[in-house]
């Protein structure tokens, strides 16, 4: 089973009674007189999904310091999510709670972000099958990557909204987010997102591109106009001067090449005379060895030689 059940929205404090909301599956409608808490109700759900950073400011949630909101994620079971009621990141718990338990808890951030997944926007888009999805916010192709804020507006509708005589389609109430209600609309009955839509510059961003190449081009102008100086020289001697410095170029690459040539006979002159060295080193020494044993049978023969006198 995809998508997310709510199961209750409980408040909790030091020395007061929680207070607390339960769910159904499929649609919950919360209803009451004026200033009983219908429009907190909703927003408290939209800080819990961390669509929203704050809660409204009220009396009456001076004395709560916790929110829990349990829910069903598809198929994963049962969980409750955790948050401070002065805002930032919330824990996930499993099972259906309203106070800590004695595990610590999975922390998520409350805010987007396109390149993590330690967020609840991501895991309950990921519960839906919607992670990593994008949508076109306007005419020039832009695209953003869907949050679960955007997605909010569908889930959670407060009593303007309701009784608005505009579509349904367009949640964000603004003519200039349109295109995003729309293709948001499309993809929630498609499954398709706008990922491969190419995304085309807007005509200011056109001619701003261009006048900042025109501009280029004129600093690149001024330059080279100041460099040529207030009396640049004429045609006839800046090619005279470019014959002269292409052959005294010419002179120099046969010098080089001569002195080149020079260079690799010195070096195979040098390895040459470095290879008779090592032949040369290699003879004596074996002169060395011929010598000392040479010496060795001098030694043993004037030995035999004095013991032969010692016996006559």
């Amino acid at each position: 089973m995809n998508g997310i059940r709510l199961r209750h929205l409980a408040f909790t404090g030091p020395n007061i009674e929680p207070a607390k909301l339960e769910f159904v599956d499929g649609l919950n409608i919360i209803y009451g007189a004026s200033n009983t808490g219908k429009s907190f109700a909703s927003e408290a759900v939209l800080f819990m999904l961390g669509a929203v950073s704050k809660l409204p400011k009220t009396d009456e949630i001076k004395a709560y310091d916790a929110v829990w909101l349990g829910l069903t994620l598809g198929d994963q079971g049962e969980f409750t999510l955790y948050r401070p009621t002065k805002g930032g990141n919330l824990k996930l718990f499993p099972g259906l709670i309203t106070s800590h338990p004695t595990g610590k808890g999975e922390v998520l951030s409350g805010k987007h972000s396109a390149k993590a997944t330690d967020s609840v926007s991501y895991r309950i888009l990921e519960t839906l099958g919607l992670q990593d999805r994008w949508i076109v916010r306007n005419a020039s192709g832009e695209k953003e990557q869907l949050a679960f804020r955007v997605l909010a507006k569908f889930a959670v509708v407060g009593e303007e909204d309701i009784m608005s005589k505009r579509s349904p389609a367009y949640v964000s109430n603004s003519y200039t987010e349109r295109t995003l209600d729309q293709n948001l609309f499309k993809l929630l009955l498609t499954g398709q997102d706008d990922a491969a839509t190419v995304t085309v510059p807007t005509e200011p961003a056109r001619i701003a591109a261009k006048a900042a190449k025109l501009e280029l081009v004129d600093e690149m102008l001024a330059q080279l106009d100041k460099e040529l100086g207030d009396a640049p020289a004429d045609r006839t001697q800046v090619d005279a001067q470019l014959a002269e410095l292409d052959a005294s170029g010419a002179t120099t690459t046969a010098e080089l090449r001569a002195v080149q040539t020079m260079l690799d006979d010195n070096a195979a002159e040098r390895r040459a005379a470095v290879d008779r060295r090592q032949e040369l080193t290699a003879r004596a020494a074996e002169l060395d060895i011929t010598l000392e044993r040479f010496a060795k049978l001098q030694a043993v023969y004037n030995s035999d030689l004095d013991r032969l006198h010692s016996i006559e």
